[in-house]
């Protein structure tokens, strides 16, 4: 078969040749570019993006294995925390209970600052994170400006954790022969707390 190209070849003139010759020079480096640089450098892309994925796989273990290290600190910290802050949180042997807790804490805060509780209902109780529950009671009031103020101030600094989502205070009508001065103001209020214990309302 080489015989037969060579033959072939011979009977080319000159031109022919150097034409044959140079259409491979062209032709050669696309086929060694297809056939061996490309394959070669998508290699390399692949092996650079596995060896990315595993880099990234282990700086994730090596974040969890910090993170697991720290645990026990952290673990100290948080019981800390609850101790610190357990007594300022409502009891009771399950939410539903501790809600009736959170109720009983406002109207006295109320009464105590010389504030007419008209109203006073439980929300349903929700779950914050594993063992702290979210407590509310809506409250309907009636007081002068200075009693409504020091409930304000006493929810605020109390012992116990509350917090006062929504405060509305709105004026009532002045019975006849009543001042400026003792004027009796409505007051609306969405107040919250919370219990440790079951998240779940009425579990046992």
């Amino acid at each position: 078969m080489k015989a037969s190209i060579s033959r072939r070849m011979a009977r080319l003139s000159r031109r022919e040749r150097r034409a044959i010759t140079m259409g491979l020079l062209m032709v050669l480096p696309a086929v060694a570019f297809q056939l061996v640089v490309k394959p070669y450098v998508s290699g390399v892309a692949d092996v650079r993006t596995k060896v990315e994925r595993e880099q990234g796989l282990l700086r994730r273990e090596q974040t969890l294995l910090a993170e697991v290290k720290a645990y026990p600190s952290r673990l100290r910290q948080a019981e800390a925390t609850l101790l610190r802050e357990a007594p300022r949180l409502f009891a009771g042997p399950d939410l539903v209970a501790a809600s009736g807790a959170l109720s009983n804490y406002v109207t006295t805060q109320a009464l105590t600052s010389h504030v007419f509780v008209q109203q006073s209902e439980t929300g349903s109780p929700g779950s914050l994170s594993d063992g702290v529950g979210r407590l509310q009671v809506e409250l309907r009031a009636a007081g002068d400006l200075e009693g409504i103020l020091a409930f304000l101030r006493r929810l605020e600094s109390g012992p116990k954790l509350v917090t006062v989502d929504r405060v509305a205070i709105a004026q009532t009508e002045r019975l006849g022969g009543q001042s400026r001065d003792d004027e009796i103001l409505s007051l609306t209020a969405t107040i919250g707390g919370y219990a440790l214990g079951d998240p779940q309302p009425g579990a046992p």
